[in-house]
């Protein structure tokens, strides 16, 4: 646990020590497993940033068995993210339904059938997610008052994530995820555990035990003579770290497996020098027991040293290999690339810290990294590529010798690199151009706290790495440059100044939407007709890609064309003009005219959410408008237009169904809520109103816009 010391102040302000918060937080996810009678379970939490989730504590998962698991990044596709967009359980009913929806998963997880995912819901938005996993023969649909109990524990817990947050106080600094043991059904006693390990020393084969962390709590004598050591050194060690050979033989990977699958597996691996040994290894919920042979007999019987033994192939490493290239292909932009890698390929191959750089031109820039090593990439960003004045710079050495780098010491990377110096830690590197259409387009380098070789496997699976890690970037490169210009195309064709009117205050906002998203057709507008009248129009193109914003800067330009007849008249007229276009896409929208001497306002819609329209103070409707086709749908389409009161102090309100879309609510209801808050706000000015509105949009999964126009008269609210 972390000192309390250590954690901010906020946990003062929330009176609750992380102690509680963590052992609260632990309990709901023990009585999760246990109330849904799972085979394993995780508890992630969201992190301040809203966009990364952590992983807290797990039961029934191995450590170290799925390190991927630990940092999720929004919006990866997985239950884990979706339940915590949506609000909302998801559940999956077997392996089929899970390999469909989440391949990613499927494949690091495949001794699973079926999966759901509870979200930590706070007052208004989820906070995290438990997460349930099933066997092929455990696993029956989740019962109605199974899941009501379920979500109703996940409201629980995610109002003490919120008041953490609230109090600034995070969940989420926890060093590494804790593993959680299911209750036994039986406690031994002294004289049961005595018993049970005079047996094991009467018993020929050395037994050791391991829990979920791979801790060693149990082993035999000639357990510790097979393994060359003692019950002393060996008590309370990982294996890993008391045995570092065994790693060498693949045996790390096996132990992964075989627990993740709770299958037995039996193994051969040689202690050096020459010593064969038979491990066999049998895991359960609580941990694996290994039953370790001396194969003196097949020694005996070659009349030469025993060749090197076939191992199996890495099977864990395969799965994670897999698990990170199913990452890269769903990623979209450069910097989902980036978190994908840095977050991935440290624990795939132990690295003590990563490194991601992304060649700009003749300059190399850090796009991502983890437990940076600021010797070796200080003033990176101004480092070109061409340039001999940076030899000392091993990264820029590698990158213009154009081939991997394996270095294990210091002293090989001084050889490589005349005059390198390393004195934060790393001390060995793995330094991978990445190579696109035969030029470097970045690179990705791996940094190890200790000296140490690469074997040739591991060479072989970093190359090719790398070639993955390229062909996404590279793909990723032209993603960002097209969304770039789609939205940059989609700002120059918004007005950038309203226009002034006396008799009318105007505001207006574009939000685009959350990271990860094509740029929209969201646009709105408004026209000074003549001296008293004023036309404004909002509306939606179908569609996130640049054809959406050009078609956008045709629908504003043909509205301006047309305007000045009644607004069912601008309509069709505008949507005459997209259909002969036959751009293959379609157009929601609203026009609306105002007459500021008659008082009067006649709307008319193409598809459009409705406008809201507050007369009086405290009251605001929504206005009953016919919604018309969708423009470029029917040259021949009609858009009836309403003509209502618009007195002084009157606010009309345009929108975007990106301010009122929400997964799992019906829109009228958003509507409605909209315009309660409408009704309801404090303002100064339209500008206070227009930031109290798209407030509502939160978490924002589309573009919005908004125009807000009113009627001087009656004071502000």
């Amino acid at each position: 646990m972390v000192r309390q010391e250590s954690w901010p102040d906020g946990w003062d302000a929330l009176g609750l020590s992380p102690k509680d918060a963590f052992e609260e937080l632990d309990n709901g996810l023990l009585q999760a497993v246990q109330e849904a009678a799972a085979a394993a379970g995780a508890l992630y939490v969201l992190a301040p940033d809203r966009q990364t989730l952590y992983l807290h504590a797990q039961i029934g998962l191995p450590a170290g068995a799925v390190p991927h698991r630990s940092r999720l990044v929004r919006p990866s596709p997985m239950p884990v993210t979706d339940a915590v967009r949506d609000g909302c359980a998801v559940e999956l009913g077997s392996w089929e339904e899970l390999a469909t929806r989440y391949p990613r998963m499927a494949l690091t997880a495949p001794q699973y059938c079926a999966a759901a995912a509870i979200p930590l819901m706070g007052d208004e938005t989820a906070r995290g997610a438990i997460l349930l996993f099933w066997g092929p023969e455990d696993h029956e649909r989740l019962a109605a008052g199974q899941r009501d109990r379920l979500e109703a524990a996940g409201r629980r817990l995610g109002r003490i994530v919120e008041k953490a947050a609230d109090a600034d106080a995070t969940l989420t600094a926890r060093p590494r995820p804790r593993n959680l043991q299911r209750s036994p059904l039986h406690a031994p006693t002294r004289d049961e555990n005595l018993a049970a390990a005079a047996l094991a020393e009467r018993l020929p084969d050395g037994f050791v035990c391991l829990d979920r962390d791979d801790r060693i709590t149990f082993l035999n004598q000639k357990a510790a003579k097979f393994l060359d050591s003692s019950v002393s050194e060996l008590l309370g060690a990982t294996l890993w770290a008391a045995m570092p050979w065994l790693r060498t033989a693949h045996l790390e990977d096996e132990v992964r497996v075989a627990t993740t699958s709770r299958k037995p597996t039996a193994l051969l691996v040689r202690r050096p020098p020459d010593v064969l040994l038979r491990i066999h290894l049998y895991p359960d919920a609580g941990g694996t027991t290994m039953r370790v042979e001396l194969c003196d007999e097949l020694l005996s019987a070659r009349s030469s040293p025993p060749g090197p033994v076939e191992m199996s192939p890495r099977t864990g490493r395969m799965h994670q290999m897999l698990y990170l290239a199913t990452a890269l292909a769903e990623a979209r932009g450069v910097r989902d690339i980036a978190d994908q890698v840095c977050c991935q390929i440290a624990p795939v191959f132990e690295a003590d810290s990563v490194a991601f750089f992304l060649a700009e031109g003749e300059r190399l820039r850090l796009i991502g990294s983890t437990a940076l090593d600021p010797d070796m990439f200080e003033d990176s960003d101004s480092t070109a590529l061409s340039s001999t004045g940076f030899s000392s710079r091993l990264i820029t050495h590698v990158l213009l010798s154009v081939q991997p780098q394996f270095i294990s010491s210091p002293e090989e990377a001084r050889r490589i690199a005349p005059g390198f110096i390393s004195s934060s830690g790393s001390n060995a590197w793995a330094v991978l151009p990445l190579l696109a259409s035969g030029a470097v387009i970045g690179s990705c380098v791996l940094g190890y706290e200790h000296p140490r070789t690469f074997p040739g496997d591991e060479r072989a699976a970093l190359v090719s790495l790398a070639g993955l890690v390229a062909r996404a970037l590279d793909r990723a490169r032209l993603y960002d440059l097209e969304h770039t210009l789609a939205r940059t195309l989609q700002q120059s064709l918004l007005p950038h100044t309203l226009p002034h009117v006396a008799e009318l205050d105007l505001a207006a906002r574009y939000l685009p939407a959350t990271r990860g998203m094509d740029a929209g057709g969201d646009f709105y507008d408004v026209l000074l007709l003549d001296d008293g009248t004023v036309g404004a129009v909002i509306g939606d193109v179908q569609g996130h890609n640049v054809a959406a914003a050009v078609l956008m800067g045709q629908v504003r330009t043909a509205v301006h064309a047309t305007a000045g007849p009644r607004p069912s008249e601008v309509l069709a007229r505008t949507n005459k003009v997209i259909t002969d276009l036959d751009p293959g896409l379609f157009v929601s929208c609203v026009y609306a005219q105002i007459d500021l001497h008659k008082q009067l306002l006649s709307v008319a819609s193409a598809g459009h959410p409705p406008p809201i329209l507050q007369t009086l103070p405290g009251n605001a409707e929504v206005l009953d408008v016919p919604p018309g086709l969708l423009l470029g749908i029917d040259a021949a389409a009609d858009y009836p237009a309403v003509t209502v009161p618009f007195p002084p102090g009157s606010v009309l309100g345009f929108y975007t169904d990106g301010l009122v879309e929400e997964p799992g609510v019906d829109i009228a209801e958003s509507i409605a809520a909209l315009a309660g808050c409408i009704a309801a706000a404090e303002y100064s000015d339209v500008d206070d109103l227009a930031d109290v509105v798209v407030q509502l949009a939160s978490p924002q999964t589309d573009d919005i816009a908004l125009l807000l126009m009113r009627s001087k008269g009656w004071p502000m609210s």
